[in-house]
């Protein structure tokens, strides 16, 4: 069997795997990292004759099992290098690679998925979900479609108030190191200490401003027109459909997942007295008569 498997082609730098059709085919085997986060390391097998190109889309079909990339359009490695050498564009992947041998690259895709974190501090709600958008829309076109989610899950709980793109600000999560922040799966980047916000403005890309490490947003809301405001409660009622029943409809217009809406846990006292002045306004323009005196 040996002296069969090495006339086939077997040795140090290849391995034999025998198609649906019986044919041995020399194959590679390869590591791979993606250069910001070098800890998160994907096993690679490819067909040594297979062309560069494919072994990049192979590299992004891999990197899909992380949540980051899944479902990304055209993912791809690009800037792949070899023991700090760059490889090129065109060739066969054995002219290039042996098998063992450890890959970097950066990766790229047509789309990205966004972390969105909804503050919605005149009903004490926190909304949050994933939106996937193409690098090259931007933040105004983003902000009309985040408008009309919020309006739909605000709807969804009964809350008689509606949003306006002007009453949306959008700012993006800045952390000292997103790299090693994004590695903890075991709690949101939201409550990450060391980070600070950036504003975000009509007329930006998508891809200037966001990448796949730091892709966080807030979105901060404040009715404009005060006179427009009418403080609404959360309602369970049963004539009201059901958060899921809401994401299955939004996904039929916005390609969305991990939508939730929790109430929001006022953290200090200052909020607690806000929140409070705001309903008090409120109550106080609901008893005034709107009737004309003469």
């Amino acid at each position: 069997m040996t002296n069969l498997l090495e006339d086939a082609g077997l040795d140090d730098e290849n391995y034999i795997y025998l198609d649906k059709d019986g044919i041995a085919q020399k194959m590679i085997e390869v590591t791979v990292h993606w250069n910001p986060v070098p800890k998160q390391v994907i096993l690679v097998t490819v067909n040594r004759n297979d062309s560069l190109s494919y072994l990049c889309f192979r590299i992004g079909e891999a990197m899909e099992k992380y949540s980051t990339f899944s479902g990304l359009t055209n993912l791809r490695a690009i800037n792949l290098m070899n023991n700090q050498v760059l490889l090129p564009n065109i060739g066969t992947i054995g002219d290039h690679v042996k098998t063992g041998e450890h890959l970097t690259c950066d990766i790229a895709s047509n789309d990205i998925w966004l972390d969105v974190h909804v503050d919605c501090s005149l009903i004490q709600l926190i909304i949050s979900f994933e939106i996937k958008v193409n690098f090259n829309i931007t933040i105004e076109t983003l902000q009309y479609s985040l408008t009309e989610i919020i309006n739909k899950v605000l709807n969804t709980k009964n809350v008689p108030l509606e949003y306006e793109e002007s009453d949306i600000e959008l700012k993006k999560l800045v952390f000292e190191d997103a790299s090693e922040a994004s590695q903890d799966h075991k709690r949101s980047m939201m409550d990450v200490k060391n980070k600070k916000t950036s504003d975000l403005y009509k007329n930006q890309q998508i891809g200037d401003e966001l990448d796949y490490l730091n892709r966080y947003i807030v979105c901060i809301l404040e009715k404009r027109k005060k006179n427009d405001i009418e403080i609404g409660h959360p309602s369970n009622s049963s004539h009201s459909c059901t958060v899921n029943d809401t994401f299955n409809e939004l996904t039929c217009t916005f390609p969305i997942r991990s939508l939730k809406v929790e109430p929001k846990v006022l953290t200090n006292m200052n909020e607690v007295k806000s929140h409070s002045k705001v309903q008090n306004e409120s109550m106080n323009k609901q008893k005034m008569c709107n009737c004309n005196v003469f």
